[in-house]
């Protein structure tokens, strides 16, 4: 029952947050976008960053062995992946408002 629990919540999850960013999704800007690249290049880029992206989650999990924390490569990934989220959130969020707040108490 946790079980299906935790995969109901992680789809609705997932769910949600496909639906918020396709809420302000261009569908036809993307299809010719991606139409400019060759699928060869496309796959180089794409396997380019899955690669370093596995490097960074090793790293990771080596930062955290020699803390003293076991870390399977998986968890590793996944806080790769939490730290890029937070970050993209923190740059493309938090940073632009707390710059417009700061131009506007100085006008």
């Amino acid at each position: 029952m946790r079980n299906f629990i935790r995969v109901t919540l992680s789809s609705a999850l997932l769910t949600g947050a496909i639906l918020l960013a396709a809420q302000s999704f261009d569908l036809h800007q993307f299809q010719e976008g991606l139409g400019s690249f060759g699928a060869g290049h496309l796959s180089v880029v794409i396997g380019a960053i899955m690669v370093s992206s596995l490097f960074a989650s090793l790293r990771v999990r080596s930062i955290a062995a020699g803390l003293g924390y076991q870390m399977s490569v998986r968890d590793s990934i996944a806080v790769l992946s939490l730290g890029q989220l937070g970050g993209a959130h923190l740059l493309s969020n938090i940073w632009p408002a707390r710059g417009a707040r700061i131009l506007l108490s100085e006008t």
